[in-house]
C-alpha cells in the first residue's frame, strides 16, 4: 500500500545527515546540564527552521522543583562547572583522582549538590549493598560518603535518610565485563521515587566509578585504613526552565500526526540518534513535498524534541487535552546502535489495549518493508511495555496511539560508553525511513487507506483470537478432569470476548481519519462497521466451536 512512499523517502533520506545531527545533539546533551540542554533545544529548533518547517517554537517549561503538570512534578534546574573526587587519605592513595566531570561527564550524578569552595573532605563508609534498612543498623554514615556496588537508585534514598552527604558507586562496571571501563549516568537523584531532584529532596553529591577505580577504593577500605576523599563540586541548583522544540509540516487540516523523540540524555544512541532520526525525517518529507514528489498531506505532521516524559506531559496537558486533535503518533527512543556492539534488536512496541489502534497493523506492515533481515535489520514486534514518552501520550486522557520504535535495552544504555562510535548510519537510516514513511502514510491517509487498514487490523486481531482458541484446545485436551476442561473453556471464552472488544475498538479508531478534508467519512464508517462485524462474528464462532 505505501511502497511508493517508502521508495521516495529512501531516496531522499540522508543517513550521513542523520549521523551529523546525532553528533550535533550529543555534544550538548552529554553534559547533562540545563545550560547545555538550552543549547541542544536551540540546535533542534534551528534545524527545523532551516528545513523550512512552519510554526517552529520552543515552549518554556518550569524547572523549579515544585510545579506539577498532570501527575509529574518538574525538577529543579542544575548546572555545573566542574567536579572532582580524589583520595586524600590514607597517605599512600593521597591525591589520586577517582572521578573528574570535565574528563567524563557521566562520572557525576545529575543534581549533585555543591560543596564549599575548596571541596569537602569526608570519610568513606563501605556498604556492600546499602539498599536495605538493615544495612545501616550498625553503621554510622552521617556526614560521610557511602561507597557501594549497588545502583544509585537502590541506595541514594536510604543513604540520604541516614545522613550521608555523598554516594560513590562502581555499578554497573563492577558486574558486567562489557562495562568495566564505563561509568553510570546517574539521572535519578531523589529521596523516594521518580527521576529529577525536587525542592523536597535532600541535597547530596554522587560520583560513578569505573571498575578499576572502584576496586582500588575497595582495596583501600579493606586494608583497614581510614579512607577520606575530597569532593569538589562546583554546581548550582536553581529555579529555571527547559524547553520543548517543535515545528510542523502543515497539512490541509488541523488534525496532527506526532513524532516525539526525547532529548536531554547523555547517550548518542539514547537518545541523540532518536532526535536526529526525527529531524532528518522532517527534512526529507518537507523536501519531497516542496519539489512535488509527494502532495501536501491531509493532516499536519508535528515533530517534537524535549525531555523524556517531563516535556511530553507538559505538551499533552497544555496542547492536547481538551482538543484531541492528534490522530496518532510515533515515539523514537534508543536508535541507531551498531548491533555487533550494543546487542540491541530493532523493536516495535505496540499500543496498549486501553489505546487499541489500527497503528499496530500499519507499523507491522511498514516494518516488514523497511527492515529486511538480509540487510542485517531484523526486527521484533513486541506487546506494549512502558518506559518512555509513548506512555504519556497513550493515556486515555490524551488518546494518542503511539507505537515505540526502539533498540532498548542496549548494552551501553545510560553509561559513558553510549558514544558516537556506537552509532551505525545504515541502521539509523533504515529507522528514519520507517519513521518518515509511517508519519506521511498516516498524515495523508484517505478512505482507500482506511479500508486497507480496517481489513489488516481485523486480520491482526483475528490471529489473536485464533491463538486463544489453539491454547484453549491444547489445555482442554490435556485436562485431567471435567472441572479442568470447564475452567480452560471458561478462560478462553472470557479472553475471546475481551479481545473481540479490544480489536473492535482498534478498528473503530480509524474513524479519526474520517475528519480530514476530501475524505469520504461515510466510506470509512462503512469499512469500519464491516470489519468490526466480521471480528465479532469470528469471536462468536470460536466460542461456539469450543463449546
Amino acid at each position: 500500500m505505501f511502497t511508493h512512499i517508502r521508495r521516495l523517502v529512501a531516496e531522499e533520506y540522508s543517513s550521513a545527515n542523520a549521523l551529523d545531527l546525532t553528533a550535533g545533539i550529543h555534544r550538548h546533551d552529554r553534559w547533562s546540564t540545563f545550560d547545555q540542554y538550552r543549547r541542544s533545544g536551540e540546535y533542534c529548533a534551528a534545524r527545523l527552521r532551516e528545513y523550512g518547517l512552519d510554526a517552529v517554537e520552543q515552549m518554556a517549561i518550569p524547572a523549579d522543583g515544585v510545579t506539577r503538570i498532570g501527575d509529574w512534578i518538574m525538577p529543579l534546574a542544575w548546572d555545573v562547572e566542574d567536579a572532582v573526587l580524589r583520595v586524600v587519605a590514607p597517605r599512600a592513595g593521597g591525591g589520586r583522582i577517582l572521578a573528574h566531570y570535565r574528563e567524563e561527564p557521566a562520572s557525576l550524578a545529575m543534581w549533585s549538590a555543591p560543596t564549599p569552595p575548596g571541596g569537602a573532605e569526608v570519610a568513606v563508609v563501605y556498604l556492600e549493598d546499602g539498599s536495605r534498612e538493615d544495612d545501616y543498623a550498625h553503621v554510622d554514615v552521617r556526614g560521610k560518603a557511602v561507597f557501594t556496588h549497588r545502583s544509585h537508585g537502590a541506595v541514594r534514598g536510604l543513604a540520604a535518610r541516614h545522613g550521608a552527604v555523598g554516594l560513590i558507586t562502581d555499578y554497573p562496571a563492577c558486574q558486567d565485563d562489557a562495562l568495566a571501563n564505563a561509568t553510570c549516568w546517574m539521572n535519578a537523584w531523589v529521596d523516594h521515587h521518580g527521576w529529577g531532584f525536587l525542592k523536597t529532596d535532600t541535597p547530596m553529591w554522587g560520583f560513578s566509578l569505573t571498575r578499576e577505580k572502584g576496586r582500588y577504593l575497595e582495596r583501600l577500605l579493606a586494608s583497614g585504613a581510614s579512607v577520606t576523599v575530597r569532593a569538589d563540586v562546583a554546581s548550582c541548583l536553581y529555579e529555571g526552565e527547559f524547553t520543548l522544540s517543535t515545528g510542523v509540516i502543515r497539512g490541509e487540516s488541523a488534525d496532527e500526526v506526532l513524532a516525539y523523540a526525547h532529548a536531554y540524555e547523555y547517550g548518542a544512541e539514547d537518545n541523540a540518534a532518536g532526535c536526529a532520526a526525527a529531524l532528518e525525517a522532517a527534512r526529507t518529507l518537507q523536501r519531497l513535498i516542496q519539489k512535488g514528489a509527494l502532495p501536501r498531506p491531509k493532516r499536519t505532521i508535528r515533530f517534537m524534541m524535549s525531555w523524556e516524559c517531563y516535556g511530553s506531559i507538559a505538551w499533552a496537558v497544555q496542547r492536547i487535552y481538551g482538543r484531541r486533535n492528534v490522530v496518532a503518533g510515533l515515539c523514537l527512543d534508543d536508535l541507531g546502535g551498531k548491533q555487533s556492539l550494543t546487542g540491541g534488536a530493532i523493536k516495535l512496541i505496540l499500543t496498549p489495549h486501553c489505546q487499541a489502534s489500527y497503528t499496530d497493523y500499519l507499523a507491522k506492515e511498514l516494518a516488514a518493508e523497511c527492515f529486511p533481515s538480509e540487510e542485517g535489520l531484523a526486527y521484533e514486534l513486541t506487546p506494549w511495555a512502558g518506559g518512555t514518552d509513548h506512555t504519556v501520550f497513550e493515556d486515555p486522557q490524551f488518546g494518542v496511539p503511539m507505537p515505540w520504535l526502539s533498540e532498548h535495552p542496549a548494552r551501553f544504555h545510560h553509561t559513558s560508553l553510549d558514544e558516537m562510535d556506537k552509532i551505525d548510519p545504515h541502521r539509523l537510516g533504515a529507522e528514519g525511513v520507517f519513521a518518515a514513511t509511517y508519519l506521511y502514510a498516516l498524515a495523508n491517509a484517505g478512505e482507500s487507506e482506511a479500508r486497507w487498514l480496517a481489513e489488516g487490523t481485523c486480520a491482526l486481531w483475528e490471529e489473536r483470537l485464533a491463538s486463544v482458541v489453539a491454547a484453549a484446545q491444547q489445555g482442554m485436551d490435556a485436562a485431567a478432569s471435567a472441572a479442568e476442561v470447564h475452567a480452560a473453556w471458561q478462560d478462553a471464552d472470557e479472553r475471546l470476548e475481551y479481545l473481540s472488544a479490544r480489536g473492535s475498538e482498534a478498528i473503530r479508531s480509524l474513524m479519526r481519519l474520517s475528519r480530514a478534508p476530501g475524505v469520504d467519512g461515510t466510506a470509512v464508517e462503512a469499512a469500519v462497521d464491516g470489519r468490526t462485524g466480521a471480528l465479532e462474528s469470528a469471536a462468536r464462532q470460536h466460542s461456539e466451536h469450543l463449546r
